[in-house]
């Protein structure tokens, strides 16, 4: 399909005739930043939870990505595969039942030793375990799950499936690795929010858990490999994302507790790094493992500190602290503090990713989501390893998404760059996504900047 950006034209493709994306091309002008897409999906809901870059699907030597919506269809959830080229949807990966929240988390990697990179997606259940009163609220018991598919142009291939227990959020986080058993196989990591069936421990919170999984050449099933304890906190989310922060060669894993991030030896599963939790009056702790940041041979940790208060109050007094911690092969279970910034007023830093290297210094740069709310307006950010800010942007127009960033991990329009999802903030309904990317294209063609993304 060619599609002429000399005026604006609509592409619309239906999903189960009733699914509206929607592409927008808009006239070519000579901005830094450049909007690829704007996906419109009228009937979802939580539209760009998560979001990831693939592998040419098409050969049509162009990217495609993921965008996943786990409430949509009743919770049932959905994962849409689009076109790199046009952002036409291509098709469809959905749940099996109502409340699976089927794509609460997706990841990237080969998971059946065949040299090209498959689809790890995570299915909490439609429940958020607490423990106010020390159990678990009444009624249906949710089983988390988390698959694997092998992709082609057209369809989506399930490879296996993983079953969590019930009500434990299992799929809430998925992360690839590298071979950390030794087989020559590539491995993967999967989070889950509780360790026991939704057993509350002493502290009156849940226990979370990573769970290693050994990959293989074939079979429907995979091996466990270990389960690492995150730590303890009331609304506790167990983040799982991969790097090699001790330089040994073997990716290690992340995990984030309401208290406290820890990174994980892949090797043997010991405490590598950790940063506790420095103020109670944050309620979201929120980490990624980053690329080399400081060209000194071991991967990073970016940690967010962000408040979540509804109060307008306390929005306005929050304090909000984005920190970058450096990897070491010391082994005293610890990471070193290499750069900090600290933020007044609400949202800043809700979301992080690592980018890659934004300004073609070779050195990564990392990117971060902040909300809108009363006084901001939603934005990205991309920060240096010392944290000089280098660009940042809103969509104009469009502040009441409170945008959030994510990074596709993928380059789709092939100037060097790492892409970005941008995606309304959580707690509201989604239903518009953007695909930016953060460079001039070299060849504009249909990808045209967008004319509207202005940076302050």
């Amino acid at each position: 399909m060619i599609i002429n950006c000399t005026a604006n034209r609509l592409i619309h493709a239906a999903l189960f005739a009733a699914l509206v994306i929607t592409h927008v091309c808009w006239p070519h002008t000579a901005r830094a930043d450049t909007r690829l897409f704007q996906l419109d999906c009228d009937t979802c809901v939580s539209y760009g939870h998560d979001s990831v870059g693939l592998r040419d699907l098409n050969s049509d030597n162009i990217i495609e990505f993921a965008i996943s919506d786990p409430d949509y269809d009743d919770g049932t959830g959905a994962v849409f595969i689009y076109s790199g080229a046009t952002g036409t949807l291509l098709y469809t990966i959905a749940g099996e039942d109502e409340e699976d929240r089927f794509g609460s988390s997706l990841a990237f990697t080969d998971l059946n030793n065949d040299g090209a990179r498959d689809l790890l997606v995570g299915a909490t259940g439609y429940t958020t375990p607490n423990c106010q009163g020390g159990s678990l609220p009444p009624g249906h018991q949710y089983v988390g799950y988390a698959k694997g598919f092998t992709l082609s142009q057209s369809a989506a291939t399930q490879l296996f499936k993983i079953t969590g227990s019930a009500n434990d959020l299992f799929g809430i986080s998925v992360a690839g690795l590298g071979d950390i058993n030794s087989d020559d196989v590539t491995d993967f990591v999967i989070g889950k929010a509780n360790n026991s069936n939704g057993v509350c421990d002493a502290q009156n919170a849940l226990q979370g858990v990573l769970a290693f999984y050994a990959g293989a050449s074939s079979g429907s099933t995979r091996s466990l490999i270990r389960n690492t304890y995150i730590g303890v906190g009331h609304g506790l989310v167990g983040l799982a994302t991969g790097g090699d922060v001790d330089g040994d060669g073997i990716d290690d894993a992340l995990g984030r507790a309401a208290s406290r991030v820890v990174v994980f030896s892949g090797d043997n599963g010991d405490v590598i790094g950790l940063v506790t939790r420095q103020s109670q009056d944050f309620d979201l702790f929120g980490a990624q493992i980053i690329s080399d940041m400081n060209s000194d041979g071991f991967d990073d940790v970016g940690v967010c500190e962000s408040v979540s208060s509804s109060q307008q109050s306390v929005q306005d007094a929050a304090t909000n602290t984005l920190s970058l911690f450096s990897g070491d092969d010391d082994g005293n279970g610890s990471i070193t503090l290499h750069a900090s910034i600290v933020r007044k007023g609400y949202g800043f830093c809700r979301s992080i990713a690592n980018l890659g290297d934004y300004n073609a210094d070779g050195v990564h740069d990392v990117l971060v989501g902040s909300p809108s709310n009363h006084t901001v307006t939603g934005r990205y950010e991309i920060y240096s390893d010392s944290l000089d800010k280098l660009t940042s942007g809103v969509i104009a127009g469009e502040s009441a998404m409170g945008h959030l960033a994510f990074g596709l991990n993928a380059d789709i329009n092939s100037d060097g760059r790492n892409d970005i999802v941008l995606a309304g903030k959580p707690g509201t309904i989604r239903k518009r996504v953007f695909v930016l990317s953060p460079g001039v294209a070299k060849t504009p063609g249909y990808r045209v900047s967008d004319g509207l993304v202005s940076p302050f």
